[in-house]
């Protein structure tokens, strides 16, 4: 009976023990879920833009906002505030940019060209960054330019009547076949710009002189 009862309490010892030991889990290791790619959003927000905006961007406040690359062929941006905003290679074929306040804005790589050429007369493009751009038709008579970058910035045929370019880089502009007339060009640099065929007809030059036409 002492014997039985000795066994007894081994085997409930043995059995209590092998409960405290942890279950080893031998099950394979399961590979981590995939991430998941995250959508890249460029430029704008739609939620952003006005209502109907583009085309008809009229009056539009879009100062400060992301719009690189976007399209505004054919808008209507008459006295929209662009100021300040990233315009980084975007479109504006034949967009009516009449008023239209753009200055400081970024507009490396624009393209302001159309068949009828691009409306940005008595725009304000003070400070703007028109590195490259493309303006070729454009009208821009009465627009003010003061201290733009335009580095190598095409201004073929551009109507610059009254503009104000003073103290612009204008470096390796092309000025073939564009209208100077009565432009002020007070303290433009105008480092290897080509100016054939170009019409100077009572224009500020960068020395402050006035040049009167045919000389």
């Amino acid at each position: 009976m002492r014997k039985l009862l000795i066994a007894l309490m081994l085997a409930v010892a043995v059995i209590l023990g092998g409960c405290g030991q942890r279950k080893v889990d031998e099950s394979p290791p399961q590979e981590p879920a995939p991430a998941q790619e995250t959508e890249v959003v460029t430029g704008w927000k739609p939620a952003a833009w006005p209502s109907g905006c583009p085309p008809a961007c009229s009056g539009a406040d879009l100062s400060g906002m992301d719009l690189a690359g976007a399209d505004f062929s054919g808008a209507d941006l008459r006295d929209a505030d662009l100021s300040g905003a990233n315009l980084t290679g975007a479109f504006f074929y034949d967009a009516d940019l009449s008023g239209a306040d753009l200055s400081g804005a970024m507009m490396e790589g624009a393209e302001l060209s159309g068949l009828d050429g691009v409306s940005l007369q008595g725009a304000n493009l003070d400070g703007a960054d028109l590195s490259d751009a493309v303006l070729e038709g454009a009208d821009m008579r009465g627009a003010t330019l003061r201290g733009t970058k335009a580095y190598r910035a095409n201004f073929h045929a551009v109507d610059l009547t009254d503009a104000d370019l003073s103290g612009a880089d204008l470096t390796e502009v092309n000025f073939t076949g564009a209208n100077l007339t009565r432009a002020n060009l007070t303290d433009a640099q105008l480092r290897g710009a080509l100016l054939d065929a170009t019409t100077i007809d009572e224009t500020i030059m960068p020395n402050g002189q006035v040049q009167p036409a045919g000389k």
